[in-house]
């Protein structure tokens, strides 16, 4: 959980990116950023957990961190994320991932108000039409889930979700949650 050093150099071997945006994290990596920074690589760190009193260098996009002008401080990372894209690319762009915004918003639990209850609402509603990712109409199928609820997500599909980052690799979270094929959901 968090930037490691070890992480970092996987990535740097793997991909040598010229840039590297975190989601959820990063808001106390001071010495991994400094790493990624002396292999030429920008950072955006976008998180929602409180700094420390020193930050890293790099831009920070964190609602509890210099917030003078938006105001809301309870989002989570994901809805953090979430208006970065709204930023750069427009409302339009960011509400093609309201469905894991809202998954991540009501997993985090964070205070369902404000705009948490906007992004969890429209984001519900999404995968209920099954506008979402096909992981999770397969997984609100599997579940048997006719209508999904925050409840749905809080005590069915958070755990599944987060038992395999906690017990093996989280990565297999994230391959499942891209996944496009039917057949291979299954077998994930």
């Amino acid at each position: 959980y968090g930037i490691s050093v070890e992480a970092i150099e996987e990535i740097l071997s793997d991909y040598m990116p010229d840039l590297v945006v975190t989601v959820d994290l990063g808001i106390t990596a001071i010495e991994e950023v400094e790493v990624l920074k002396q292999e030429g690589v920008d950072i955006v760190i976008t998180d929602h957990h409180l700094p420390l009193s020193e930050v890293p260098d790099c831009v920070v996009i964190d609602p509890k961190y210099d917030n003078k002008d938006y105001g809301f401080e309870g989002l989570c990372g994901a809805g953090v994320a979430y208006k970065l894209v709204e930023a750069l690319s427009g409302r339009e762009q960011a509400n093609k991932y309201l469905d894991i915004c809202a998954i991540a918003t009501v997993g985090d639990i964070v205070p369902l108000i404000d705009e948490n209850r906007i992004i969890a609402k429209f984001g519900i509603e999404k995968i209920n039409k099954n506008d979402c990712l096909k992981s999770l109409s397969f997984l609100k199928n599997k579940l048997e889930i006719e209508r999904l609820t925050a409840q749905d997500i809080s005590f069915k599909i958070v755990p599944r979700l987060n038992s395999c980052g906690r017990m093996d690799n989280a990565l297999k979270v994230f391959d499942f949650l891209i996944q496009t094929d039917s057949r291979l959901l299954e077998e994930k």
